[in-house]
């Protein structure tokens, strides 16, 4: 049975990461963030501001604005209003950082992911892990992973290289994809680089390869390959997959909402299971429709990741599964 893990902010927040409703601080900001900050809430319409609606408005009023007919209407604008929507962008981006860039425990992060990669039996069947998280604990699973003689790769080489090729389909153990790139993920000097090391800064001989929270676009349509390779795979797994588990994961990325609605209707016997707290009816109500087309095949385990039936419920679920298929 091919099983595919795909996992969200959710997935992390038992590790002390936030989600992106806890993304912004409850104060401290200074008046001109704190102005724009208002305005977001204002136009949101909310007193809880979500990083990703945040940066999807900001970033495309950046780029907005920096055109000539940008700069033409920022003129009627309050002063200095096009240069605070740039500062407080670049602070929301310098903040992923500050909040996902520190290394879990090792203990803890064994005690959220074994349960999970015990009972889907890694150590003699091929998982793939999805993450569209920028934190290490994925970094601290594949340290698990050769603690216990397991084989685990994602993309990168021994110096840290991009290896792209050298993912083992056909091989017991983890394969780990990062959807939306790694705060230590660089490219510096064409050449790309896993560093492990989540306190650098982007200086001037390197960028980081990163999609904030907010994108909204298409990373398989002329997106850097670290970005169009593990959607890519995604969609192809999925294909063949016969499970597919997401945990806390809030169906609001429209590019993978697509994905994941044409897997389900070119791939007939594949089968969700989507562990979450509370039901997430995704992006424009996605979910909720893919439940009524496909009812018999989607099945929501309202546990906490990590709790204490969670893996009890799943082990339950993947029997029934198991059955199906093979009668």
């Amino acid at each position: 049975m091919k099983i595919i893990v795909f996992t969200g902010a959710g997935a992390s927040k038992p590790l002390g990461y936030p989600t992106t409703l806890e993304f912004f601080p409850k104060s401290g900001l200074d008046s001109a963030k704190q102005e724009v900050f208002n305005h977001l809430k204002k136009h949101l319409n909310t007193n809880i501001v979500d990083i990703e609606d945040a940066l999807d408005i900001l970033e495309k009023s950046d780029e907005f604005l920096n055109t000539s007919a940008g700069d033409f209407v920022a003129r009627k604008l309050t002063d200095n209003w096009k240069i605070n929507i740039k500062n407080f962008t670049s602070y929301c981006q310098e903040r992923c950082f500050h909040l996902y860039g520190f290394i879990p425990e090792e203990k803890k992060v064994r005690e959220l992911y074994l349960p999970l990669l015990t009972n889907l039996d890694w150590e003699n069947n091929n998982i793939s892990l999805f993450t569209t998280n920028y934190d290490p604990v994925t970094d601290i699973i594949m340290e698990i992973a050769e603690e216990m003689d397991t084989p685990a790769y994602d993309g990168f080489g021994m110096r840290g290289d991009w290896k792209p090729n050298k993912y083992a389909h056909n091989q017991t153990g983890l394969n780990i994809y990062r959807i939306h790139g790694s705060m230590s993920w660089i490219q510096q000097e064409r050449r790309i680089k896993n560093t492990r090391d989540y306190s650098l800064r982007a200086v001037n001989n390197h960028e980081h390869l990163i999609i904030y929270p907010g994108f909204k676009g298409n990373p398989e349509d002329n997106s850097h390959e670290v970005f169009s390779f593990p959607h890519d795979q995604l969609r192809k797994q999925l294909k063949k997959a016969d499970v597919l588990i997401t945990i806390g994961f809030s169906f609001r990325d429209i590019h993978l909402n697509n994905i994941f609605k044409s897997s389900m209707e070119e791939n007939s016997s594949l089968m969700l299971i989507i562990i979450n707290p509370d039901w997430p009816s995704g992006l424009n109500g996605i979910m909720d429709s893919l439940k009524v087309t496909h009812k018999n095949r989607i099945t929501h385990l309202n546990e906490k990741f990590g709790g204490d039936n969670t893996i009890i419920k799943l082990d339950n679920m993947l029997g029934g599964i198991r059955y199906l298929l093979t009668n």
